[in-house]
């Protein structure tokens, strides 16, 4: 399991060491932090830490949310989406249902079989007559 965090607000002082030395000192199960940086190597404002137990995510979600000790800003934070989570998500995001209504409207079809033939509409009255 992945349990990340997602650092923002971070100063262009601050590099992985600082980052993970950090959070390693308050939560024992930190793994692994990652500083985003451009192209040219310079840092981006974010970060990514990683932990082994979700209940050190979950505490450094709530304990360290604006503290003060890296750089000149609060830091802020919020829960980390892995990259193969994020695919994973954005794969589902692109199912048209559409296209599954169009298969299941075709599947009884094909055995010249109607499911709604055996209910009777005609019992229920008009909604313009209903009051």
């Amino acid at each position: 399991p992945d349990y990340s965090i997602f650092v923002g607000e971070l100063t262009p002082e601050v590099d992985d060491f600082q980052l993970f030395d950090y959070f390693l000192k308050r939560y024992p199960s930190c793994i692994d932090c990652k500083i985003a940086t451009d192209l040219l190597g310079y840092s981006r404002g974010y970060a990514y830490v990683r932990f082994a137990e979700q209940g050190d995510q979950m505490r450094a979600l709530q304990d360290c949310q604006n503290a003060p000790g890296l750089g000149g800003k609060r830091i802020r934070l919020s829960i980390g989406i892995s990259k193969r989570l994020k695919a994973e998500f954005q794969r589902y995001q692109s199912y048209n249902y559409n296209d599954y209504y169009q298969d299941y409207q075709n599947y009884y079809s094909q055995w010249n079989y109607d499911p709604y033939a055996d209910y009777n509409y005609s019992s229920y009255a008009p909604y313009d007559s209903m009051q």
